[in-house]
């Protein structure tokens, strides 16, 4: 273990390296724990001749740091990185290598980088540099993808540990087109593309993005167009960082939870904050104080480093403060005071429990002598830095190493000097090293103390599992003011104590008589109070002897009850707890009775009674009172009497100390209960008959809850020819409430408790995530066997006291309910008023109906509480729809297309669909926190079968020129609807000129939940049609006839010069009898699909007619069927017409002169 205290911060993955002052105090977490990202350098080949690219690392790259290589290259073989890079992957897509590589930068970092890869085509190549990653296994996972379509996906990775970082990677074989990224909460690293097309070009890029937490990645979409792709998700492990707490104390009052503070003599008291430094002694005498970090080192394989500023001054010079390291199994306490520095032993007074290490600073100079009791030293030394090793109550605290005297001296500081501390023990040699800084700059140290193995010194003991670190002042007959400022302190190991054990509880459940064992229960107290104990089981030795049965004892979830004997009559007054399996909060102090110091009084005669278990309001079983007393000759205990005597009984109130309800007695005799008086005075007699055996049985009963101690008392009297007897007894006990009754309110009335939610379609309640009024109150009992809202009419527990309540909650059984999700308030409830706490600020996470409960795990004073369940509790839906992936494109978007478009449909006569809008989004049910809700599933879907809503948009505001279509339905699985509508179009609503449109999606659900997508880029929307023209020609040759593509510009229909993406197929065509007949020159062709370019049938492959050959002139119909969205009315009927004619002539006929223009075919000329 190496611990370093100091208020600088300690980051670097393999060994301590101090940067500066903590910026942020009161810090416990690690230090550089997450993997972040520097930067990139990135090269492009675009010559299809280049052999190599060279990169330099980032700017700021630093020893240590990751860097990752991705190189996308046209080659017939891998690239070859430079020597001291390992391969993560090697990818071959379509002719496209796929490359990715890392290096940890070496000591004196690393220059220029050149990777080779074959002359024969382009390359992009990135370096990106990362800082924090595990140096010896830094590739934490990755996941590829490849594929031919326009969305590339780099796919979801499974993160396994938290702080990692993702990279999302991407190549393609196409040098003309680059990587857009299409998902949201990504940072962009490069996207470039090389030319070259994709005969010989590439395109490369790289997107980032920090993961914190664990779980899936998330996948990353960039669009690509129609071309081959491939895309990886890397995962980049982060390193093991160093832990670092720091404390400047700059606060008004109050220490603080992150400090356990104690004293043990003086009139000081405890540590304190003034003046903005911690204050661990004023300037009076004979204090020992001591303050512990609420913090656990483990020993072994640990690194810790301390440093702090200390004052002393004020005073007449002594005696010092002591840094101290000690087995976190062992409850700290002070040491002696004076020149034991709050850490060795003095003459009578044990030393620091669990000491393992004191390092002190002392002014006066006793603490390196072996005076007062102490063990070793080289005798009185002022203004001394001295080194004690481990101990345990009066013996060891052995002197091990120390300085002559200082000069300035320890408390020659007005300005302060700063300390530093160092413990190594990474390995079994553990060398401790004392530093100090008189400038108080922290860059001016000089070496004090340095102990090559203190696990070899004299004495000392073995390296604890853990340690606790404390601060220790101290003063004898001399004093100073001590003060500590500026604290910082770095491991490689420091765990936050997430659970102690308050103190112990020691009470007798009987009366305590010497003439037999007395059954004791112990508890391990979780608060002051202890209304609740430790959830699980505690090992624990008990102290002192007496203890029956065999050690170490076992408190089974925190509460155990043992015998203990005592013989001799008096009041008990120290009780021990060691060994402890569980830790105990330092300075820690055992009660009896919830009152310390302990003094429980045992007598040789008595009332012996066990009063059981109550439960609230419910009527005891039968227990037995017993009139005892020593007998002279056994020991043992003996009938006092028998017979028929009256007993007086009173009770009262242990935890809560006060309250409303009486406690009743009666005998087994008699069916009515008495009530019973509250103290000694107002005692209340009732007659009991006593066997052979001086035997009698009552029943109890309280109808509130709490801790109460019931007693009886007997006095004799010349009747019973007892005169002077006096006996008395007395039994402590816990009343239980029945169960209790949870109930979520309602809004309009909080007082009115929501009706139960029986199935899905019950009526919304509360939005997931938003909170609600969950009300909780104990009850007492009425009837057996009542359980959950049958409870809720059963009369309260007002005296009902709980300040770490725990509940559970768990979904409704119903088979579209697949998870609990979370429920916002489980634990540290504090249920102080009434009995009864309504938490405002109750949410479930999830969508559905829930029944909440309370926990299994709740103890009252140590007795387990029953189990009660709400009603289920619903329907919680959605907090809102996150829309997001949108793919809103142009049904027209090719490489040759100059402008994207879609044609537009028309919403007037003559009515005609649009083209289809290739179109989709993820649409996703989510709770306030935006996680996907996954019980949105089935009959808890109400946006199911449900249409969304489009809206356009022209710029910023609502188009109103025309509006989309879709009567597509929406459809959730486990809360997310990956919604692609295969009919929506866009239509105007009249005839126009291009528009430019943006689309939004929104959704509102029948609970009001609603969400909308970001308003997407603008796409151009034409008005349409497709024409079939007249045709001329021969009859010896095959007749073209061509198509042309139109649009409405405003004023007319032109060609549509930006349409290559109309298709037009022979089989479309068909021909009707003109001047000839038709089955003379059938449809040739085209027989597969061609298309349109630049809004027109080819050249190459035309819609074309066989010729008829010779002699067969005149004329035929061609008549065409256009897609629905190309439909025209041509004869003007107010609707399109379902095809288009043209009309085709062959034969030398000269034409009509009514027609302005024939495109005529001429033969070839033949020789």
């Amino acid at each position: 273990m190496h611990v370093v205290l100091k208020f600088w911060c300690i980051l670097a993955n393999t060994r301590p390296m101090i940067f500066g002052v903590l910026s942020v105090l009161l810090l416990s977490q690690p230090v550089d724990a997450a993997v972040s990202y520097i930067g990139q350098d990135v090269e492009v080949a675009t010559s299809n001749s280049a052999t190599s690219l060279t990169v330099t690392p980032a700017s700021g790259t630093q020893e240590g740091d990751l860097l990752l290589a991705h190189l996308t290259v046209r080659s017939d073989n891998f690239g070859i990185p430079p020597s001291g890079w390992t391969a993560v992957f090697n990818l071959t897509n379509d002719g496209v290598r796929h490359q990715l590589w890392y290096r940890i930068v070496p000591t004196g970092g690393l220059g220029n980088q050149t990777f080779s890869f074959d002359d024969d085509g382009r390359a992009v190549l990135g370096v990106s540099t990362l800082r924090g990653a595990d140096p010896s296994n830094p590739i934490a996972a990755y996941g590829s993808n490849s594929d031919w379509w326009w969305t590339a996906t780099a796919p979801s990775v499974d993160v396994t540990t938290a702080d990692s970082y993702a990279l999302a990677y991407f190549a393609g074989d196409d040098g003309n087109e680059s990587f857009t990224l299409a998902t949201t909460g990504r940072i962009p690293a490069w996207s470039h593309r090389t030319t070259g097309g994709s005969s010989n070009g590439v395109s490369g890029a790289m997107w980032h993005f920090p993961r914190s937490s664990t779980g899936p990645s998330g996948s990353t979409d960039a669009n690509y167009w129609f071309d081959e792709w491939s895309a990886v998700t890397v995962i980049i492990a982060p390193g093991t960082p160093f832990s670092c707490f720091a404390d400047d104390f700059n606060r008004a009052s109050g220490v603080g939870s992150d400090w356990a503070v104690a004293f043990s003599s003086g009139s000081f008291g405890s540590p304190q904050i003034i003046n903005n430094r911690l204050r661990l002694t004023n300037a009076s005498s004979n204090a020992a104080t001591a303050a512990t970090l609420q913090r656990v080192f483990p020993g072994a394989g640990n690194y810790v480093e301390l440093e702090f500023i200390m004052y002393a001054y004020g005073g007449n010079g002594a005696d010092g403060i002591a840094i101290i390291l000690s087995d976190a199994e062992t409850t700290p306490q002070p040491g002696g005071y004076g020149g034991s520095l709050g850490y060795a032993q003095r003459c009578g007074i044990d030393g620091f429990a669990g000491g393992w290490l004191g390092i002190g600073l002392d002014e006066y100079g006793n603490y390196s002598t072996n005076g007062e009791c102490r063990v070793a030293g080289p005798g009185f030394r002022t203004d001394a830095i001295a080194v004690r090793g481990s101990g345990s109550g009066t013996s060891g605290y052995r002197y091990i190493a120390g300085t002559n005297s200082l000069s300035p001296g320890v408390d020659q500081n007005s300005s302060g000097h700063r300390y530093r501390i160092r413990i190594d023990a990474r390995t079994n040699v553990i060398p401790v090293t004392v530093d100090r800084d008189t400038t108080g700059t922290g860059n001016n140290y000089s070496n004090l103390i340095s102990i090559a193995n203190i696990a070899t010194a004299t004495g000392q003991a073995a390296l604890p599992e853990n340690l606790l670190l404390s601060l220790t002042g101290s003063t004898g007959g001399s004093n100073n003011i001590h003060e500590i400022d500026n604290l910082g302190v770095c491991a490689l190991q420091m765990d936050p104590i997430t659970e102690q054990i308050d103190h112990f509880d020691f009470t007798p459940l009987e009366t305590p008589l010497t003439c037999k064992p007395t059954l004791m229960r112990v508890r391990a107290c979780m608060d002051a109070n202890c209304t609740s104990t430790y959830n699980g089981n505690v090992s624990v030795n008990l102290g002192p002897s007496g203890w029956q049965g065999s050690q170490p004892y076992t408190l089974t979830n925190g509460i155990g009850e043992f015998y203990f004997s005592r013989t001799t009559i008096g009041a008990q007054t120290t009780f021990t707890v060691t060994n402890s399996s569980v830790p105990i909060k330092p300075f820690s102090q055992i009660t009896c009775n919830g009152v310390s110091p302990c003094s429980i009084v045992w007598q040789d005669a008595g009332l012996d009674f066990n009063m059981p278990t109550l439960t609230s309001n419910k009527p005891s079983n039968a227990f037995n009172i017993r009139a005892v007393k020593k007998d002279d000759t056994t020991q043992s205990c003996a009938p006092a009497f028998t017979g028929s005597r009256t007993v007086s009984f009173y009770s009262n109130y242990q935890n809560p100390a006060s309250g409303s309800a009486a406690m009743s007695v009666r005998d087994t005799s008699t069916p009515a209960l008495t009530s019973i008086g509250q103290s000694f005075a107002s005692r209340t007699p009732i007659t009991l008959n006593f066997n052979n055996n001086g035997e009698a049985q009552i029943h109890a009963h309280y109808p509130d809850a709490g801790e109460i101690r019931l007693y009886a008392h007997y006095q004799g009297s010349a009747a019973n020819n007892d005169n002077g007897l006096v006996l008395s007894g007395d039994s402590y006990d816990v009343a239980v409430p029945a169960g209790f009754c949870v109930e979520a309110m309602t809004f309009a009335s909080p007082s009115t408790p929501l009706p139960s939610c029986d199935d899905a379609n019950c009526p919304g309640y509360q939005r997931a995530g938003e909170s609600f009024p969950l009300r909780i109150s104990a009850r007492a009992w009425q009837a057996d066997g009542e359980t959950g809202t049958e409870l809720c009419d059963n009369l309260p527990t007002p005296n009902f006291r709980h300040v770490d309540f725990e509940l559970t909650h768990q979904r409704e059984s119903d088979s579209d309910l697949l998870v609990d999700g979370a429920l916002g308030v489980d634990d540290n409830i504090e249920i102080t008023t009434n009995g009864t706490v309504t938490l405002n600020n109750q949410t479930l996470s999830e969508a559905g109906r829930f029944l909440i409960s309370t926990s299994i795990a709740n103890n009252y004073f140590g007795i387990p509480l029953p189990v009660s369940s709400s009603a289920p509790i619903g329907r919680i839906y959605p907090y809102r729809y996150d829309i997001t992936d949108l793919v809103y494109e142009a049904a027209c978007d090719v490489p040759t297309t100059t402008t994207p478009f879609t044609y537009a449909g028309l919403a007037t006569a003559p009515i005609k669909p649009g083209q289809l809008i290739p179109f989709g989004a993820s649409i996703r049910a989510v709770n306030k926190a935006g996680q996907v809700l996954t019980n949105y599933h089935g009959a808890y879907a109400k946006l199911n079968g449900e249409e969304p809503v489009f809206a356009d948009f022209s710029g910023a505001v609502a188009a109103s020129d025309g509006d989309f279509f879709s009567s597509a339905e929406l459809g959730f699985l486990v809360g997310i609807s990956n919604f692609v509508p295969n009919d929506l179009q866009y239509r105007f609503n009249s005839p126009r000129a291009p528009y430019e449109v943006s689309a939004q999606l929104s959704v509102t659900d029948s609970d009001g939940a609603t969400g909308s997508s970001e308003i997407s880029v603008a796409r151009e929307y034409r008005l349409g049609r497709l024409r079939v023209e007249n045709a001329y020609g021969p009859e010896q040759l095959p007749l073209p006839i061509p198509l042309r593509a139109e649009y409405f510009d405003g004023t007319r229909y032109r060609q549509n010069a930006a349409d290559n993406c109309t298709t037009y197929l022979g089989s479309n065509a068909s021909l009707a009898d003109g001047s000839m007949s038709a089955t003379l020159t059938p449809v040739a062709g085209p027989s597969s699909e061609q298309t349109m370019q630049t809004g027109a049938s080819t050249g190459a492959n035309p819609l074309l007619l066989t010729a008829p050959g010779t002699g067969n002139v005149g004329s035929v119909n061609v008549i065409y069927t256009p897609p629905v969205w190309l439909q025209f009315d041509w004869n003007n009927d107010g609707s399109n017409d379902a095809t288009t004619t043209g009309v085709a002539t062959f034969g030398r006929y000269r034409g009509s002169d009514r027609v302005i223009y024939w495109r005529e075919q001429r033969p070839p000329i033949i020789p």
